[in-house]
């Protein structure tokens, strides 16, 4: 990751966008894929220009097909959700999977999503609660709240209110 992506993805992560927007001010045709990612986001969020869905698909398009997994996350809600495209259950699919497979754990919550809630695959809240489990493995806090309300609910696994409020207590830290 170089220097300008790395700086633009702290800045949009931590929604500092006017200052965001300096950085990339004349770099809307840049061929960094994560680049391309950030602008797609902007285009979907209208953060310093209007919002335009099938702008921010052309941008994950070509983030994507360039095995950015931020990117290939995006342009798999994308297919989904039909936004800036028409709805592709299977190729959202597919481009979640390669977000996963490309190390973005937050894709791994994605994938999830899909299997507890049956997007174009068989519902599979087992599946859903093992992938949840491998991102809060690896440190995503979003998926030790999914966890939780698993194993309060008996959701993919057995009910385990002590094993709840574990995770509970490691959230608060």
């Amino acid at each position: 990751m170089n220097t300008l992506s790395s700086k633009a993805l702290e800045l949009f992560e931590s929604k500092k966008y006017d200052e965001l927007l300096n950085l990339l001010q004349g770099h809307d045709n840049d061929t960094d894929p994560l680049i391309q990612y950030i602008f797609g986001c902007l285009y979907n969020l209208g953060i310093g220009r209007s919002k335009n869905l099938d702008k921010a698909f052309e941008y994950f398009a070509k983030s994507a097909s360039q095995k950015e997994p931020h990117g290939e996350r995006a342009l798999g809600i994308f297919y989904y959700q039909g936004f800036g495209c028409e709805v592709d259950e299977e190729k959202g699919l597919y481009y979640v999977k390669q977000s996963v497979d490309h190390g973005l754990v937050l894709s791994l919550c994605t994938l999830a999503h899909i299997y507890m809630n049956g997007m174009g695959v068989n519902k599979d809240e087992h599946q859903a609660f093992l992938l949840y489990s491998e991102a809060a493995e690896k440190g995503n806090m979003h998926a030790v709240e999914h966890l939780i309300e698993c194993y309060e609910n008996g959701i993919g696994v057995n009910k385990d209110i002590a094993k709840a409020n574990e995770l509970k207590t490691r959230l608060n830290k």
